[in-house]
């Protein structure tokens, strides 16, 4: 079967190159739709640990969705793999590489309060730009309390494009829990939301 075919082919090779790029993607893919299998967790750690060996910002780019699918599995099999293994030491990587594990945290499901906080302070507007939008994006794979939890945990904020996000995206009967912001754009956002939410209400009930 082609699953097995590029599981056999990724596993012969001591590192990947832009060249397999493509298989990477395919068997990523293909292991998110259908499970692991009788694919062992420590096979996809190897595949993981080969690219993380590869640092090279425009090399690591093209394995950056292949490596958050992979993290994605880790994390639904057991997350304290990820824990350990990348998000204790998260802040040493540099941002290319920070981006697409905390997306496959995210996707799996398992993002929890501590890590959200680690993505809010990220030293990189962008990455922490970009996961609040998966956050947003992967909502379901959460109940609607521990996703209020979370995205509040971006609330403070210290980039406007992640508050902006926020004032932007969250449902207006949620947007309460972001009204401490001292940004005062960000406040405007949410009252117009806010009130344009009400004024709708009013209107139902005529």
């Amino acid at each position: 079967s082609l699953y097995s075919t590029i599981s056999n082919q990724l596993s012969l090779n001591s590192s990947f190159g832009y060249t397999h790029r493509h298989d990477l993607k395919t068997y990523s893919t293909i292991l998110n739709l259908i499970g692991l299998g009788d694919q062992p967790i420590d096979n996809i750690i190897d595949i993981l640990d080969k690219i993380d060996s590869n640092q090279n910002r425009w090399s690591y780019s093209y394995f950056g969705d292949s490596v958050s699918q992979f993290v994605s599995l880790v994390c639904k099999k057991n997350y304290n793999i990820i824990e350990n293994k990348y998000i204790k030491t998260i802040k040493k990587k540099k941002a290319h590489i920070r981006e697409p594990i905390y997306m496959g945290v995210i996707r799996s499901g398992k993002l929890n309060k501590k890590t959200a906080r680690k993505i809010r302070s990220d030293a990189s507007e962008q990455v922490s730009y970009s996961c609040i939008q998966e956050l947003f994006k992967y909502s379901s794979k959460y109940s609607s309390e521990e996703f209020q939890t979370l995205f509040t945990q971006f609330g403070d904020s210290n980039y406007y494009q992640v508050r902006r996000y926020l004032a932007q995206n969250v449902d207006p009967k949620q947007l309460m829990c972001l009204m401490g912001t001292s940004c005062d754009e960000t406040k405007r956002i949410m009252q117009n939301r806010m009130r344009e939410y009400y004024l709708s209400l009013e209107k139902e009930e005529e």
